[in-house]
Order: C-alpha cells, then structure tokens, then sequence
C-alpha cells in the first residue's frame, strides 16, 4: 500500500468514513508529499466527475500519527477544504515513566482507593 481511501457515496456526498469514528487517507511514511498530493488530486478528480459535489473526511486525532495527519492537513487546507467540525481528544504516551507520575495526586489516590475496593 501507498495510500489509499474508502468513501461511502450517498446522493452528491462522498464520506470517509461513513460511520466509523474516524478514517482518511493512509498512506506510506516514504511517501513524498508530492505523491501524496497527485494522489488527492486524482482521487478528488474521480469522485467530481461520477457528481461527488461534497467530500466529507475525518480524520484520526493528530496524536495518532502526528507527521502524516500534520502534512495530511497542510495538503487538504491548501486544496481549498476547511474543517467543519474539531473535536478535542486526550491520550497518554505509554513509554517509560509509570503512569502515576503522568496524572494528579488526587487521580493516584482515586486510582489506589479503586485497588482496594477490588474495582
């Protein structure tokens, strides 16, 4: 795979996805940008010749892959798309420090209190 994207069509609207909470352009990491933008191009070309008046994308939040959603953005802004619709999202990086020291006092005592109600 090099990139690739799955649309629903309904009527004049093309979505990506259609009913799952997010879904996009994937596409390799040695992708040029260059590729990548003749592949939007073709792609938004296709769908506007069967009729596709509207395109409708969400993307996954930008924590999940930041450099591809960064340079997915960057494309997509300037082809002339805006954003509809942000959303806030929240994650934690799992790497080498213990969750506890990632969170509040006041969490690492709900947290213990949790462990030994056995919850």
């Amino acid at each position: 795979m090099v990139a690739q994207i799955h649309f629903s069509i309904s009527g004049a609207i093309a979505s990506s996805p259609p009913s799952a909470p997010f879904g996009s352009i994937e596409f390799s990491d040695s992708l040029a940008p260059e590729a990548l933008l003749s592949f939007w191009t073709m792609t938004e070309q296709k769908l506007r010749s069967v009729g596709i008046k509207k395109i409708v994308i969400k993307d996954a939040a930008q924590q999940y892959r930041p450099q591809p959603s960064a340079l997915l953005h960057a494309l997509l802004l300037n082809a002339g798309f805006s954003i509809s619709s942000a959303e806030l999202s929240s994650a934690i990086v799992i790497d080498e420090p213990n969750f506890e020291n990632k969170i509040s006092h006041a969490e690492v005592k709900t947290s213990e209190a949790k462990q030994k109600r056995g919850t």
